[in-house]
């Protein structure tokens, strides 16, 4: 599954296979490696912009929203090397590093932000296009790979079967496939789905491969 890529303030994901060709052939454009994903997310960092905490947590930085559709006045455009640099005047919502080649420097302003908005739509168009179908891993298949490009771990499917535990040092760790992954490594796997939710079930480990009926209600409380 493809994933697409964007901005060094925000790193949005989504499958390219859940939208048509047309909306596919934008999202292309704009899928740099998983070490353009990284950079953006040190960008953040050195900008001043948040910090990370014990386990790891941004603080004093509120939530960066996706990039959306947006007018010549709301936006700045600069260029760098292939890629055009979209900034909000508004730092509440995310930028895009958008992939346009080396014609990007004979590009108008608004030439540039036409293609944006065409890639802002087709990210819409592609959660929208969403069936809220997610895939899990067959029991006994592996639910992540390591890609060495990238240096880190990254999930198979949509849904990831995981032990929780604690190292010598008191940290986090979580287990997954019988590997026991770090809580700075299981972070940065998770920053692959950047931009996504995410629904959190605790079930003993016992069942961990069941689907647990899940109530929504307030949780009972003792009555003292």
């Amino acid at each position: 599954m493809d994933r697409l890529c964007c901005g060094a303030d925000y790193v949005a994901t989504c499958p390219i296979d859940a939208v048509n060709s047309t909306i596919e052939s934008l999202l292309r454009n704009i899928t740099p490696s998983i070490e353009e994903r990284s950079h953006g997310i040190k960008t953040r960092a050195v900008a001043g912009r948040g910090a990370l905490g014990k386990f790891g947590a941004w603080r004093k930085m509120p939530r960066v929203k996706k990039p959306q559709r947006a007018s010549l006045d709301e936006v700045r455009i600069e260029r760098d090397g292939e890629y055009a640099v979209i900034t909000f005047a508004d730092e509440t919502v995310g930028g895009m590093h958008l992939k346009l080649g080396p014609e990007v420097h004979g590009m108008s302003d608004l030439e540039i932000l036409d293609r944006f908005n065409e890639v802002a739509a087709a990210m819409e168009a592609n959660v929208n296009a969403w069936d809220q179908t997610v895939i899990e891993i067959p029991a006994g298949k592996p639910q992540i790979e390591y890609a060495a490009l990238s240096q880190q771990w990254v999930p198979i499917g949509g849904v990831l079967r995981c032990i929780i535990d604690e190292s010598d040092d008191g940290q986090p760790t979580i287990w997954i496939d019988e590997k026991e992954l770090s809580w700075a490594e299981f972070g940065r796997m998770l920053l692959v789905h950047n931009g996504w939710g995410m629904r959190i079930a605790f079930v003993p480990e016992e069942w961990v491969h069941e689907q647990p009926k899940i109530e929504v209600r307030e949780p009972r409380r003792d009555k003292r």
